[in-house]
């Protein structure tokens, strides 16, 4: 019965660190260069997408040359009010339409991202601002991993 174990132990680890599994560099994936990106919506979201990805995709120099046209749409509604009617909280959500020109052929892509959040209302309007303008940068920054692993994912099929 010890052989049996000692052989199923033994098949399990050789079947488990052998399966191929390696991790991906982003940057060699990305075999694009982004001719140009255009944005309209929401401007200090759209302008926070924009600078996120040029900073990972312009160290690219691809063979694949792109138009990448990003709207984005910014919603505030009441999340939450307290006995007093008084707002307590308040929820974003963060809509981007992202359509993807490529320069080679006449392809194009379009794919629609949506994340949402909320923040709390502090006592005094400053912290409240600043509640918001954080939870605005979280939202811009997942987006924009959702658009770079979106990229990754259907330009390397």
């Amino acid at each position: 019965m010890k052989s049996h174990l000692k052989i199923f132990f033994i098949l399990i680890i050789t079947i488990t660190t052998s399966c191929g599994y390696k991790i991906l560099d982003k940057d060699q994936l990305l075999n694009l260069k982004i001719k140009d990106i255009n944005i309209s919506g929401d401007k200090k979201t759209a302008f926070l997408i924009k600078n996120n990805i040029q900073k990972v995709l312009t160290r690219n120099q691809g063979n694949r040359e792109i138009i990448l046209n990003i709207k984005t749409e910014k919603t505030k509604k009441i999340k939450e009010k307290n006995l007093k009617n008084q707002i307590t909280k308040y929820e974003i959500t963060l809509n981007t339409n992202v359509a993807i020109e490529f320069m080679n052929g006449k392809n194009k892509k379009e794919f629609l991202i949506s994340v949402n959040g909320n923040y709390d209302i502090a006592d005094n309007h400053t912290s409240t601002i600043n509640n918001q303008n954080n939870l605005e940068k979280n939202l811009t920054n997942t987006s924009t991993d959702k658009i770079i692993n979106y990229l990754i994912l259907k330009m390397n099929e």
